[in-house]
């Protein structure tokens, strides 16, 4: 083992005496890889198994050291290809995640414009909207009647799911909202799709997220409202039939008790209000 680090050590020197413009054109390449990788991961279930993937990666390469690879048969052949393996991996248990991510880095404008969904209205509107949602929610969360509101900030939701309700394109209003769901009228059950300060359409169709981690103790609304948000930039707003409680479901992740200003924070950052640490951090590289 000692003579593999001596070797690497070696090889490294030596990279760093005749470093050319091709290794500086590698490691740039390198960089974009590990920084695709990096988007990919963010928010995503996947994260957790960011450190696996890290074990595995360290556990390759030091089986593919000379010790091992004189005296082993059959790891060093599987090993020569682990890599593959892991692309393949990835590909099948997170084919969501990995559209998600394709999409953000071939869309740099679109990343650093997640959060900007005016769509014409102005700041005095947005505001007044950011208002309405929380009152009319918190009013909902009191009597416990369940709601589902999609707030969406670009043109990512499919138009399927609007087509699959009834379209208002209406000015949003606490009291519209309120009175689609606490009516047992024919739009209650589906979900109200907000765009800037219009409500776009009511009573549409979800397509129910189907990943397996989810808590079989969520209800049809919650798997509902994250699976909407696995494969757009939608962001979800829940409120619970049973219990009041108000959820929010982004990037396929679902966040519960959000209370009237956890709310308000997650309103103003969708519609382009507030801009967040990973909105800076995506405006800044897309300026580099």
């Amino acid at each position: 083992m000692g003579e593999y680090f001596e070797q690497s050590w070696e090889k490294l020197v030596s990279a760093f005496e005749n470093f050319n413009a091709y290794n500086a054109l590698e490691i740039v390449l390198l960089a974009f890889v590990v920084y695709g990788l990096l988007v990919f991961l963010k928010n995503t279930s996947s994260l957790r198994l960011l450190k696996f993937l890290g074990i595995f990666i360290i556990a390759g390469i030091l089986l593919n050291a000379t010790i091992f690879r004189n005296n082993f048969i059959i790891l060093p052949q599987l090993l020569n290809n682990y890599l593959l393996y892991i692309f393949v991996a990835i590909l099948l248990l997170f084919p969501n995640e990995l559209r998600r991510g394709l999409w953000r880095l071939s869309s740099p404008k679109a990343v650093s414009s997640i959060f900007n969904a005016t769509k014409g209205a102005n700041e005095q509107d947005l505001r007044k909207v950011v208002a309405e949602v929380v009152r009319s929610l918190q009013n909902m969360a009191k009597k416990n009647i369940g709601a589902l509101l999609v707030v969406v900030p670009d043109n990512t939701l499919g138009s399927h799911i609007i087509d699959s309700g009834t379209m208002l394109d209406a000015k949003l209003t606490g009291a519209l909202i309120e009175s689609i769901f606490i009516t047992k009228g024919p739009l209650h059950d589906g979900a109200v799709i907000v765009k800037g300060d219009r409500v776009i359409a009511a009573g549409c169709f979800l397509p129910l997220s189907q990943n397996q981690n989810i808590s079989k103790l969520l209800g049809t609304r919650h798997r509902a409202a994250i699976g909407v948000t696995e494969n757009s930039n939608a962001v979800t707003i829940i409120c619970s039939e049973e219990t009041g409680v108000i959820s929010v479901a982004k990037d396929g992740i679902l966040k519960s008790y959000y209370d009237g200003i956890m709310l308000q924070d997650v309103l103003e950052q969708v519609l382009g209000l507030k801009v967040n640490k990973a909105t800076k951090i995506n405006n800044t590289m897309s300026n580099i």
